[in-house]
């Protein structure tokens, strides 16, 4: 397994007992800081991300929405 820091989690993060819980945190954490990170090296330009991180442009437009992303942010 990975370290924590590694895949970009905080490890400060107060956790509560309930495991599903602490997962979908965890998961929505890495994934907002693994797209915007790429969000940034790519200047916001979401099909250039999608290809960099082998993801597909549709699915990756979803996910940023739902994760509240917008990719304007990053275009500079």
């Amino acid at each position: 397994m990975l370290p924590l820091n590694i895949i970009g989690v905080n490890q400060n993060k107060k956790y509560s007992e309930d495991y599903n819980e602490n997962k979908e945190s965890t998961i929505k954490e890495f994934e907002l800081n693994f797209i915007t990170k790429h969000l940034k090296i790519h200047k916001g330009n979401v099909a250039a991300t999608a290809k960099a991180i082998n993801f597909h442009p549709v699915s990756l437009r979803q996910k940023i929405a739902k994760l509240g992303i917008d990719p304007r942010d990053y275009k500079y």
